[in-house]
């Protein structure tokens, strides 16, 4: 499928200095300003040539660094932070969640 676009499928997180973490995905070349519009007026972000398609909060604390699931809840009626561990691993890899991985580029 020649004019299929993978661009959709290759995400950007991006981890601000000011404890934001940025889902970005590039605008493909032929979007027509009009889609792109839209997209911005349904509340997306542009940031260069990537829409901002999710916005979380990170942090350091005590040498760890933390993400804001944004879960809220309780198990056996115990509130439970939504604040999770990034944990990072011998390559300097992490993993947001427990299910996406990633590396520093």
């Amino acid at each position: 499928m020649e004019d299929f676009d993978l661009s959709m499928f290759d995400p950007i997180t991006e981890f601000t200095e000011d404890g934001v973490v940025l889902t970005l995905f590039r605008i493909p070349e032929k979007m027509p300003q009009e889609e792109i519009d839209n997209a911005i007026s349904e509340g997306m972000e542009r940031t260069g040539d990537f829409l901002v398609t999710g916005k979380q909060e990170w942090k350091e604390e005590n040498g760890k660094f933390l993400y804001n699931t944004e879960i809220e809840g309780a198990i056996f009626d115990e509130e439970v932070s939504p604040w999770v561990e990034i944990p990072e691993d011998e390559n300097g890899e992490i993993t947001l969640m427990g299910m996406l991985r990633m590396k520093h580029i």
